[in-house]
């Protein structure tokens, strides 16, 4: 529990942007660090607290930053949703900088300098790139996850071991202090065993590449005899068993793809992208001399006004119609107000396919 408490609190107070939290709670996590066997991180720890704990006289104006919780990264607008350095780096520059556009570079510092200032417009364009191939990577993965410290244990913890972890960190990290040691001692001693992990045969892998080809080698017969135009339309669709475009691959499945899901905040950013310096968020809608449309989130709307006192679904409908119409701005001539629906046929919406 002690372990559990430890990283709920480190998350809240990088969520949060929490600076002396986030301070405490990686001190505390010191001890099970020694004992799990994480030296690299043992290796610097310390002195990163020590350093972060003198900004206060080393550099102020950082130190006032950071309290005022800029030490996080918010990838998007909103309040609690703050993500380390360390993970925001992993999902952008370091994800194909420690794959690909790195590779035989030389450490010279003048093109490690040029390439530095290229990564971000690098990056960029890699992300891009596989997008528009539908080659969208696990965003959520750690890139040292396929050879963490994990998974290079061979064994499990017992209970005794992990009731006791804490106070085998704490000794090594006095003794290193005794000592005045550069270094903590390395305790022997096995921690989580790694998750096994699921493979393929290659006989299935076989017979999905031979189900893929076979299904194209069947397209280009019935299209071989077809009239020029007929053929450049025909070549103009996806060729796979399952689009790219609606489906994704997905290996825990028994058909191994699932159906991509649709995302508002997607639509959400396009408009914002579309508005530019034009759009401003306030708090009430402000009047126009222009007709004038009014699109609504309709759960968005119902989590904020919840029920209105009503008793009844009738009385509910009445109440939501008077709030709609009391928030239009003038010269309003219609309210779309975007909710889902499964009424609709699977050619015009994921929905109803998605329930079933």
């Amino acid at each position: 529990m002690d372990m559990v408490m430890i990283l709920r609190r480190f998350i809240h107070a990088e969520r949060a942007g929490l600076w002396e939290e986030h301070l405490a709670e990686v001190e505390r996590m010191l001890p099970y660090l020694v004992a799990a066997g994480h030296y690299k991180y043992v290796s610097c720890l310390p002195h990163c607290l020590e350093a972060m704990r003198s900004l206060t006289t080393l550099a102020p104006n950082i130190c006032r930053e950071f309290k005022d919780g800029k030490f996080t990264v918010h990838q998007t607008e909103g309040r609690f949703n703050g993500v380390w350095t360390d993970m925001a780096l992993e999902k952008t520059y370091n994800r194909d900088a420690k794959t690909k556009l790195f590779t035989g570079i030389s450490q010279q510092p003048a093109a490690m300098e040029k390439y530095l200032k290229a990564l971000p417009v690098l990056t960029a364009v890699s992300e891009q790139t596989k997008a528009m191939a539908h080659l969208d990577a696990d965003d959520t993965k750690h890139h040292e996850d396929k050879d963490s410290q994990g998974a290079k244990e061979a064994e499990g913890a017992t209970s005794a071991d992990l009731i006791c972890t804490r106070e085998k960190g704490l000794e090594a990290l006095a003794a290193a202090r005794r000592t005045d040691s550069d270094k903590v001692t390395q305790i022997k001693r096995s921690t989580f065993a790694a998750k096994p992990k699921k493979s393929m045969s290659m006989a299935f892998k076989a017979k999905k590449v031979y189900e893929e080809e076979s299904a194209v080698v069947r397209n280009l017969y019935f299209v071989q005899d077809l009239e020029e135009d007929r053929k450049v339309e025909v070549f103009g669709h996806e060729w796979t068993s399952c689009p790219a475009s609606l489906f994704e691959p997905d290996l825990s499945l028994d058909q191994s793809y699932a159906m991509r899901k649709g995302n508002k905040p997607d639509y959400l950013a396009a408009i914002k992208t579309a508005l530019g310096s034009s759009r401003g968020e306030v708090d009430k809608l402000l009047p126009s001399e222009k007709p004038v449309a009014m699109v609504v989130d309709a759960m968005a709307f119902i989590q904020r006004y919840q029920h209105l006192g009503s008793s009844t679904f009738h009385e509910l409908q009445g109440k939501y119609l008077r709030q709609l119409l009391g928030n239009l701005p003038d010269k309003c001539y219609c309210i779309h107000f975007v909710g889902d629906r499964y009424d609709f046929s699977p050619a015009e919406s994921l929905k109803g396919e998605e329930r079933e």
